[in-house]
């Protein structure tokens, strides 16, 4: 069972994640924050981290670029809403900073499941093949 960390300071967010991931036979972790993500990752032996762009104290690209620099090998998928700037932005950042794939909120559940599982499923490639 791959083992999955989801980062969001929105709870709804995290528990309607939790609930869908859980539900296809995810194990499912949560942290509210990036503070709190980059420590369960060090912490945690998770497959796949799934992280907001936009979030208080230590936001998403903040956090990917920690977790790229001590867990290279995690899978990481980037989402994000955006704000007052298009969400698209904050994920072509993401993008450049390596992680396997992005999604925009809002979003189809489905289409999460999708990535989540090619994701975990293709654990051990690089990021450009799972990109692709």
């Amino acid at each position: 069972m791959s083992r999955v960390l989801v980062i969001d300071d929105d709870p709804l967010i995290r528990q309607t994640i939790r609930f869908a991931l859980e539900e296809a036979g995810f194990c499912v972790d949560e942290a509210e924050s990036g503070v709190d993500g980059c420590l369960a990752v060090t912490d945690g032996n998770f497959d796949l981290m799934i992280t907001d762009i936009l979030m208080p104290d230590k936001d998403g690209i903040e956090t990917i670029i920690e977790v790229k620099r001590t867990q290279p090998d995690l899978r990481i998928l980037a989402m994000s809403g955006g704000g007052k700037i298009d969400g698209g932005e904050f994920l072509n950042l993401a993008r450049r900073l390596g992680v396997n794939d992005t999604i925009s909120k809002p979003f189809q559940i489905v289409s999460l499941l999708a990535k989540v599982e090619r994701l975990c499923a293709n654990r051990g490639e690089g990021a450009a093949a799972a990109a692709g």
